[in-house]
């Protein structure tokens, strides 16, 4: 009798089990913003299924995520946080990569998820004056919004969850210190979520995501129900009659024979978007790490899985990556690998000392597939390097000149007498003891005047002539600077400022740059020659400069530099011929605009500057 009464009271009390973290969130978030509007839906990125799912698995305590871009990662991230916030409770930690990303996330983006959850919105403790800067509210908990970069906002906070974006371009140690805030709370199911599109293959996201599960996203052949995961070498594209004949690509010909090849049955796949669905729905995740730990699962998926993305687009991509590659520019090959594939990117792999110092010719030879020449000048106390090179269209490249002189009118008499136009010659200024005579030079000649910096890339803002929208891209130069040269009282934006008295400048990424000499130096990109009879300082100086990768002491990260190992001034000369090789679209990155007058490419550069 006792028996029966306590079994029909504990089906009274029973609490009324939880919905599937997947059914709870189609159930009670719906996206009114950004690319996918409606209910949020796995079907549309089942990727994201199984990592939602670790949520309520008391056994693990990571889940770190390593992806591609525009793949769901963000609403992975949301849909985590609103299920917590309102299924489990506990403080929490969102960590972006810095405050003002932090702030911009919340006012922009995750303060109307929140309003949008009414399970969610319900909890505020004042309503939407509970979501504060950097701090939201709740009845049972509160949400710390903070930048990464800061080492105080890992350090006094403790919490049951931390949710970290873009962890992989977080300073070293700052994960370590992330884990610290979740250690009082390990007892009660306390859970960290690592999102993040990878960068090198060194560094504790790495090594964090490698401890795991290192599950890969697995598809199902429609034809065959053969399952292997999605890579770009299946990727298939009618090359033959396509390739013209700088080496570059008609894309317009290749995207119309873009499909993926079955490795198993060799099935050609068509990229349309109901293909691409099923594909993505046929999918699972299998681990490809033998001996993981326990708590951590990490997760892996690339571009391809994501139906939004049109293979077509992810060819392009990659073949003018590739032929930035052939160049000696690896920059967005590398780009696309961490961005596109999701995967982490290996320096080492592209990394050679080898010192290629071919050619059969003399200097001052003339050579039938010159497209255009520059002298570049490093300064020195009481001397000058010069070199003087010749470039083809397609980035093959000859020494045409390469010496030491000694005063200005003998480096005037030299760009006159190797017809050499004033824009194409720049001049190193640098050496600030005679940077005001350097300057002074060039505004009399109408020289350009370089300063190398270590800025990685310079944002330029491009209106575009039919639409009229701005765009951000980036490049390896700055814009044209005008400098007072101390000829005149002239001042830059003065009325009758007299255009004599002020020096164009320009300041070059030097590690850039110097990373596409290296590789030219190697012969790794296009050809670049040098003239059997070149000075014997120049052959010196050209292999004086070295690119190497070590372990940093303090951070336990590999980190790539160059090393100077005597005099380079004439390598620091030929590193500067790749300023106006990219001005003039002879090289640059893949998405710069084509110049339809590349004769008046250095003065359509600097008048851009002035619009």
């Amino acid at each position: 009798m006792s028996f029966s009464i306590y079994s029909a009271v504990k089906d009274i009390f029973r609490p009324t089990p939880k919905l599937k973290v997947e059914d709870w969130l189609l159930t009670h978030v719906r996206f009114q913003r950004g690319p996918i509007i409606g209910s949020f839906d796995v079907k549309n990125s089942p990727w994201v299924r199984e990592p939602l799912a670790q949520l309520r698995n008391h056994e693990v305590r990571e889940i770190i995520c390593a992806c591609s871009v525009q793949s769901a990662k963000t609403a992975l991230a949301e849909g985590a946080m609103l299920y917590l916030i309102a299924e489990e409770g506990g403080d929490m930690c969102l960590y972006l990569q810095t405050d003002e990303h932090a702030d911009e996330f919340l006012d922009t983006r995750f303060k109307h998820r929140i309003l949008d959850c009414k399970p969610v919105a319900a909890l505020l403790s004042k309503g939407d004056k509970s979501i504060q800067k950097r701090t939201v509210g709740y009845s049972h908990m509160t949400q710390y919004v903070m930048g990464a970069n800061n080492i105080h906002n890992l350090q006094s906070k403790a919490a049951r969850y931390v949710i970290g974006d873009e962890a992989a371009y977080w300073p070293h140690g700052h994960i370590g210190e992330s884990r610290k805030r979740t250690t009082s709370f390990d007892a009660r199911n306390s859970k960290r979520i690592y999102i993040s599109t990878p960068m090198n293959n060194s560094g504790e996201f790495y090594e964090s995501f490698m401890a795991g599960s290192c599950s890969e996203w697995q598809v199902r052949c429609p034809e065959c129900d053969e399952h292997w995961p999605m890579v770009l070498s299946q990727l298939r594209w009618d090359g033959d009659g396509a390739k013209l004949a700088d080496g570059r690509y008609d894309l317009g010909r290749i995207r119309e024979s873009v499909r993926y090849e079955c490795p198993s049955c060799h099935a050609q796949l068509k990229d349309n978007p109901q293909t691409r669905h099923k594909l993505a729905n046929s999918g699972f995740y299998l681990s490809q790490n033998s001996a993981p730990d326990p708590r951590v699962f990490s997760y892996h998926w690339n571009a391809l899985t994501v139906p939004w993305v049109a293979w077509d687009t992810i060819a392009s991509e990659f073949l003018k990556a590739e032929y930035a590659k052939k160049l000696g520019d690896y920059s967005p090959l590398a780009e696309f690998v961490r961005k596109r594939l999701g995967e982490f990117w290996d320096m080492r792999e592209f990394q050679t000392e080898e010192i290629n110092l071919s050619g059969s010719f003399l200097m001052e030879e003339p050579w039938d597939r010159e497209f255009r020449r520059y002298m570049t000048v490093d300064v020195q106390k009481d001397y000058f390097r010069v070199i003087v090179r010749l470039w083809a269209e397609n980035g093959d490249s000859r020494l045409f000149y390469a010496g030491q002189l000694n005063t200005w009118h003998e480096l005037v008499d030299l760009q006159k007498r190797m017809g050499i136009s004033p824009l194409r010659v720049f001049v190193d200024c640098g050496f600030e003891r005679y940077q005001g005579e350097v300057y002074r030079q060039c505004s009399d000649n109408d020289w350009f005047a370089v300063k190398m910096d270590k800025p990685q890339f310079f944002t330029w803002t491009i209106i575009d002539k039919k639409t009229g929208r701005a765009r951000q891209i980036r490049r390896p130069y700055s814009q044209v600077q005008h400098i007072d040269s101390g000829v005149g009282l002239a001042r830059p934006n003065t009325r009758n400022a007299r255009k004599a008295d002020l020096c164009k400048r320009i300041i070059g990424a030097s590690d850039y740059l110097k990373l596409i000499q290296h590789r030219l130096r190697s012969g790794q990109g296009a050809s670049w020659e040098i003239a059997k009879d070149a000075p014997r300082f120049y052959y010196k100086e050209i292999q004086n400069e070295v690119f190497v990768t070590e372990k940093d002491k303090k951070t336990g990260k590999n980190k790539s530099y160059f090393k100077k190992l005597g005099e380079n001034h004439s390598w620091d000369a030929e590193a500067m011929q790749l300023i106006p090789v990219h001005i003039e679209k002879i090289y640059g990155k893949v998405e710069m605009d084509d110049l339809s007058d590349k004769d008046s490419a250095m003065e359509n550069e600097k008048e851009s500057v002035n619009a």
